[in-house]
């Protein structure tokens, strides 16, 4: 099994999001709630834009932080 760095998260969300910043939603599908088969990245800003119907069908029971995937990768 490949292992997999996950020293990149940190770095890369704190360039991309100031920690003030509230109006973003990163995260990833996990199976079966995903419609491709590989692991991807959602960035949406901003989130204050997007209306509930939009905001359910991203933030599914898959839906899946950078923090707990970062658990996920670090435990297998």
């Amino acid at each position: 099994k490949k292992k997999v760095s996950v020293k990149i998260f940190p770095w890369f969300f704190a360039k991309i999001f100031p920690k003030k910043s509230q109006n973003h939603l990163v995260g990833f599908h996990r199976p079966p709630h995903n419609s491709v088969s590989h692991l991807h990245m959602h960035i949406v800003f901003p989130a204050s834009e997007m209306n509930s119907d939009q905001r359910n069908l991203l933030v599914n029971p898959g839906w899946t932080t950078p923090e707990e995937v970062k658990i996920l990768i670090s435990d297998s």
